[in-house]
């Protein structure tokens, strides 16, 4: 019989340091491997960045980190402001900050993409309780998706469309019907967010062509033309 691998280690803790970068449009990951984390590593590889990017224009998205707000990093930020746009994400943001909000994991969907979609804390409070009835109910599901049926099978698309219309139905937003009837659909609900997305850009007087690849993002989409 073999013998279990054996790895020899110091006992001595050691850490990497890494400045990185996720590009959400192209799914880019742009990273710097530095020994400390100060203003000076960090404008190199803003630097780094700029080679990338000043020719088309990006917006940066940064956390409360102490040496994102020196000085010096504020005059290249300042210098940079023709092709760079950036964000200060508020202290406390589990809305946007990954190690305190909840991700889905969108796999294989149109296109053949996949992405993490950021979930609000009122639908993350909404599948929690679902989740809290389905154990009840199953508690040994014979599938591991996380929405099931009644006879502990996976969800599957018409399924979903049919039971949402029943659901229109039932509280007044489609006229009872023995099928699906007429009224709102499911994707009526991504379509009313893209233009009352529009509408609250163009009321703020935002460049809403430079908006576009966020809401393109959100939507997963092949290209920004398809959006």
């Amino acid at each position: 019989m073999g013998h279990a691998p054996e790895v020899p280690v110091t006992g001595q803790r050691k850490s990497v340091k890494i400045l990185g970068a996720i590009d959400l449009w192209d799914t880019r990951f742009h990273y710097r491997q530095e020994p400390v984390f100060n203003a000076l590593t960090y404008l190199a590889f803003l630097e780094q960045l700029a080679e990338q990017y000043r020719h088309r224009g990006a917006i940066l998205i940064q956390d409360g980190a102490s040496y994102h707000k020196k000085e010096e990093v504020g005059h290249w930020f300042d210098a940079n402001r023709d092709w760079l746009e950036v964000h200060q994400l508020p202290p406390y943001s589990p809305e946007f900050v990954k190690d305190s909000a909840l991700e889905i994991n969108i796999r294989r969907t149109k296109f053949g993409k996949s992405r993490y979609v950021p979930v609000h804390a009122s639908t993350l409070a909404a599948l929690k309780k679902y989740a809290e009835v389905r154990d009840r109910v199953f508690t040994a599901p014979l599938i591991p998706a996380f929405f099931i049926s009644e006879k502990s099978s996976r969800i599957t698309e018409w399924m979903a469309r049919y039971t949402f219309a029943k659901l229109s139905q039932r509280v007044g937003l489609r006229a009872s019907a023995k099928g699906h009837g007429h009224g709102p659909r499911l994707q009526d609900m991504r379509h009313r967010f893209a233009a009352r997305t529009l509408i609250h850009w163009y009321r703020a007087g935002l460049d809403v062509e430079r908006e576009l690849p966020k809401l393109s993002f959100d939507f997963g989409a092949e290209h920004i033309a398809r959006s």
